[in-house]
């Protein structure tokens, strides 16, 4: 679903994680590799 909505155009994607950060670290490294970056 997250390749498809960014294939599609979308800007980016925005993970409510819930204190469970490791999940979410994995759908990202799934789509982009290893490249982790963080926002301010």
């Amino acid at each position: 679903m997250a390749e498809k909505l960014l294939a599609e155009g979308a800007p980016g994607l925005h993970c409510i994680t819930l204190n469970r950060s490791s999940p979410t670290s994995e759908i990202h490294r799934a789509l982009l590799g290893s490249a982790l970056t963080a926002h301010a």
